[in-house]
């Protein structure tokens, strides 16, 4: 019927007032697009409790992935699809949160290196903070799978949003560790708390953790050095951490680092426009310098020019690699087709910004007016 028939009219639809949800429950595995009139009514409808509760949980979810989809394939305005997600304000059930962190962490990448992008922060705050606090205050012993995972998700998100009872509850269990007579001998800490203490502590406790790389023993587990550089490299956003990291590794060439160390250094660097910046940045000022260095590193060189180059997303990105591009012609090497792989995909992405940042824009600045949003609890 699908392959013959390629446009149906259906009849006896209801008014144009009310809203039609075609495969509920997703019972066929494929998207469902609306009219503009259609996704608003059913957002509307989401909002109220009464209303929300009589549409099944598998078919909120579905809505909500399925407007996100749609927009980012650019069948949709992102307008409509953030209308889409103002429910989940009230929304308690997991089967609906689940697809929502991906989105917020898809998204969330892609305008990292806009200006949308701290208002967006503030956005996901207001989705999560009663979330996370609710299930935080009614936490007991045999609860649910669901109910843990959901509050660890929350957390986790809120946590990388600078939460300050988040980063205050981390940086209490990671001194225990500092003042350790004999911090090599083990790690204390869970690794939940070791990226908020990078990203948004002290210099003095990332670079205590720096040292426990510098100093691991041969005795421990080698996957234990490998996170805690995973997270120094990847988790802070301040660019003094990120340069005295690779002057250590890059410039200085420390022998308590190898090939592979520096790569996977490179690698974390590019998850966040942070990282990639201050990369950038570093091979723009020490060319010369890396170049001597990396001479017969071909591998090094290759994944460098590729993770600081690779994933800028607007203009502003597109010209400063666009420049470096011009200025250092000819010297590229092995990383030539990198460099040039590089800029035909940022041009890509600096187009979906140009269609779509001015939207979501508009859309976070007319939520931000109409709701008042504290920022006491977060780390600005």
């Amino acid at each position: 019927w699908m392959k013959k028939v390629k446009q149906v009219t259906l009849e006896n639809l209801t008014n144009a007032d009310n809203f039609i949800i075609i495969n509920p429950e997703e019972i066929g595995p494929f998207p469902v697009n609306y009219d503009e009139r259609n996704w608003n009514l059913l957002a509307s409808y989401l909002l109220d409790e009464g209303g929300r509760s009589k549409i099944p949980v598998y078919t909120r979810a579905k809505l909500l992935h399925d407007a996100w989809n749609l927009a980012y394939a650019g069948h949709l305005s992102f307008a409509t699809a953030f209308n889409m997600t103002l429910f989940m304000q009230f929304e308690r059930n997991h089967l609906v949160w689940n697809p929502v962190f991906t989105l917020i962490d898809h998204i969330g990448r892609h305008i990292d290196m806009s200006a949308v992008h701290k208002k967006f922060e503030i956005y996901v705050r207001t989705l999560l903070t009663p979330l996370y606090e609710e299930l935080a205050q009614n936490q007991y012993e045999g609860e649910e799978k669901w109910k843990t995972n959901l509050r660890s998700l929350a957390k986790t998100f809120l946590c990388r949003a600078g939460y300050k009872p988040c980063i205050e509850e981390a940086q209490k269990v990671f001194k225990k560790w500092m003042d350790s007579p004999e911090p090599d001998l083990g790690n204390p800490v869970a690794n939940q708390y070791i990226c908020p203490v990078f990203k948004s502590g002290t210099q003095d406790e990332w670079e205590f953790g720096l040292q426990r790389v510098i100093n691991f023993p041969e005795s421990r587990v080698r996957s234990e050095r490998t996170y805690l550089l995973k997270t120094l490299a990847g988790c802070p956003v301040q660019a003094s951490k990120i340069n005295r990291l690779l002057n250590l590794t890059v410039l200085e060439d420390n022998g308590n680092f190898t090939d592979n160390d520096i790569n996977l250094i490179f690698k974390m660097l590019s998850g966040g426009s942070s990282g990639y910046m201050a990369l950038f940045d570093f091979l723009q000022k020490n060319w010369d310098a890396i170049k001597l260095r990396f001479k017969d590193r071909e591998m090094l060189w290759n994944n460098l020019i590729n993770s600081a180059t690779g994933l800028f997303t607007t203009q502003e990105g597109y010209d400063m690699v666009s420049q470096l591009y011009v200025q250092r012609q000819g010297e590229f090497g092995t990383a030539q087709h990198i460099i040039e792989k590089s800029l035909k995909n940022i041009k890509e992405e600096t187009k979906w910004s140009q269609e779509n940042l001015p939207v979501i824009e508009k859309w976070l600045d007319n939520f931000l007016n109409q709701h008042k949003i504290s920022d006491d609890r977060f780390i600005r």
